[in-house]
């Protein structure tokens, strides 16, 4: 590439436009270039959007000396680079389970759990060997086969119930415990994605006038339209129906549209995400309302609530199977590995002020994990507990 094409795909960069195959060509023509120091911009706003592309890809074992290199060591950040950029970045990495690091108390990834539970208090446990479910005439899974058939109540002699399982705007809630994810489509042909630690509630079947949903942990949507037909004396007109997500301190109004929501109670603050369409955040302590447009991303926190322009490709990482961090607090990647790997995580005296970039496959072991970020410094106990496991931070 020459240099103008390299300022145009750093603008888009900067402000979350890049498509992925624009962002493959960009970060590997960083590893190729910036990262060994072989080409120099001397814009000097080029140079600055360049921070921004200082990711990691990191390798499917422990990276060897010569493919990783330190950046930034006054800012305690680390970079590890390899020469597999391109291809994790395009998804089409090829990996085996064997290429896992094998500790002797190691911890596999999570997959796919869920627990469904329906308006009488009945709980299911959805299958493993399924990706989600489909809210239609009865519930089923995406091949088809049914958890439970539309004429489920008189099967079970439940025609008395009062609460019956799958009727009307009964309370229905699906949720994923520590290392699972689930998808789920909703009656209205709403898609979506919930990541680990995550509880969604929903009616099974939504009214005429609003779809209201609640959230706690983070999950991707992807928002069918509806519109409602409203009879007047002279003409029938349609209104859209609004999609309504309760998290956290805020209300998400949107009309039909893509966007991640992460509202995690041990996280220091609510992220909503947009990729497409438009969302209207309300913020319940501030009694402050934004409109979001695609690439932007509002922030709760207890010191505020403001919005910015991000790579969307981060808050939707986990969506398509990865770890993403770009300047991520040690804390926060800490609480990202408990949840999909169901650890505890205990920080022994002072935590080590250390930030992340990176991107890591899913699919690895939690021992791979830990290996790939002691490259930047950080030290790691792995034990074994009555309940599970344990991850101790050590100091440095």
């Amino acid at each position: 590439m020459d240099k103008e094409q390299v300022r145009k795909l750093l603008e888009k960069h900067r402000v979350g436009k890049l498509s992925d195959d624009e962002r493959a060509i960009l970060e590997s023509w960083y590893l190729d270039n910036v990262s060994r120091q072989e080409t120099k911009l001397d814009d000097k706003e080029v140079q600055a959007n360049l921070n921004l592309v200082k990711q990691a890809v990191i390798n499917q074992t422990k990276p060897h000396k010569g493919y990783v290199q330190h950046i930034w060591k006054a800012a305690a950040a680390l970079v590890v680079v390899s020469s597999v950029t391109w291809y994790v970045v395009k998804d089409v990495l090829n990996f085996s389970p064997q290429q896992n690091i094998v500790h002797q108390y190691d911890v596999l990834p999570g997959g796919q759990k869920a627990v469904l539970t329906l308006a009488d208090g009945r709980s299911i446990d959805l299958s493993t060997e399924q990706s989600g479910i489909i809210f239609g005439d009865g519930i089923t899974y995406q091949d088809g086969s049914f958890v439970l058939s539309p004429d489920v109540s008189k099967s079970e002699n439940l025609e008395d119930d009062p609460h019956p399982p799958v009727v009307g705007h009964s309370l229905i809630s699906i949720s994923t415990p520590k290392g699972g994810t689930y998808q789920v489509t909703l009656s209205d042909g709403t898609k979506v994605w919930l990541n680990a630690a995550t509880t969604l509630r929903y009616p099974a079947r939504f009214d005429d006038q609003k779809r209201v949903v609640t959230l706690e942990g983070e999950a991707y949507f992807e928002v069918a339209q509806l519109a409602s037909l409203n009879v007047q004396k002279s003409k029938n007109t349609r209104s859209r129906i609004p999609f309504i997500v309760k998290s956290r301190g805020q209300d998400i109004t949107v009309l039909g549209t893509k966007f991640n929501v992460s509202a995690y109670a041990d996280d220091s603050a609510t992220k909503t995400t947009l990729i497409s369409g438009k969302v209207n955040v309300f913020a319940h302590d501030a009694d402050r309302e934004v409109l979001l447009t695609p690439g932007q991303e509002a922030v709760l926190s207890q010191t505020g609530f403001e919005t910015h322009h991000v790579d969307v490709a981060l808050a939707t990482g986990w969506k398509s199977g990865k770890f993403r961090f770009e300047e991520t607090e040690l804390r926060e990647v800490m609480n990202q590995l408990s949840r999909w790997y169901d650890i505890e995580v205990e920080f022994r005296d002072t935590m080590p002020e250390k930030y992340f970039y990176g991107i890591i496959n899913r699919d690895r072991t939690l021992s791979t994990v830990l290996d790939l970020l002691k490259e930047g410094g950080v030290n790691f106990k792995l034990e074994k507990t009555s309940i599970g496991h344990k991850v101790i931070v050590l100091p440095e």
